[in-house]
């Protein structure tokens, strides 16, 4: 998630790249970020798959990660791309964990093609900012039937309000619907055991 010019929002906004390592401790996280032009466009993961294999071969020759071991995980923008890198890069990962995705057509085929990894969709019931529950159910049903590793679990209002969001005085509705988009808080806190599955998987 995160689109940005300044290569830090990822990093360290809402458990970003940065609470994460200090959370999980024996991890090399990478966190590409896609830019945001002045004309209020931005660039597309595509531009982007080749770099993040090059990076990741170079940690697997080096010996800083398990080549048997590379997760991803994305939020939002970030779930998308993580969904276009998985299917680019589908010999490097062994699962995936995609928070509240932006689904769009390229990479809503790129999803059902993962049958070949561990595939874990998350996100809230009550998100307005990509309110698109029925469609992720839908899409999730169709990629299970193919792939028994694959996974979905949407977080009710009451889950999502024990981490806080959505439930301070005062918000008006638009601005609960966008705070129930933070699902990925919940994910990266374990909730339903989404990150214990992800350190179990490996090629």
């Amino acid at each position: 998630g995160s689109i940005g010019t300044g290569n830090e929002a990822q990093l360290v906004n809402l458990l970003g790249a940065t609470p994460f390592i200090e959370k999980y401790g024996q991890v090399a996280v990478l966190a590409p970020q896609c830019q945001r032009y002045e004309d209020g466009s931005y660039q597309d993961w595509t531009d982007l798959l080749e770099d993040i294999r090059t990076v990741i071969t170079g940690l697997i020759e080096d010996g800083t990660v398990d080549a048997s071991r590379i997760y991803g995980v994305g939020c939002s923008f970030g779930g998308h791309g993580v969904i276009m890198d998985a299917a680019y890069n589908r010999d490097l990962f062994c699962a995936i964990n995609v928070q509240c995705p932006m689904l769009t057509g390229d990479n809503i085929t790129e999803l059902l093609s993962l049958t070949d990894m561990g595939v874990y969709l998350t996100s809230a019931e009550g998100d307005k900012t990509l309110p698109y529950i029925a469609f992720d159910r839908m899409l999730m049903d169709a990629l299970m039937k193919v792939n028994e590793n694959a996974h979905i679990y949407i977080f009710s209002d009451e889950e999502m309000n024990a981490y806080g969001i959505g439930s301070s005085e005062g918000l008006t509705e638009a601005q609960i619907g966008s705070e129930m988009h933070n699902s990925w808080v919940l994910c990266f806190n374990n909730e339903q055991g989404i990150m214990d599955w992800l350190w179990a998987q490996s090629k």
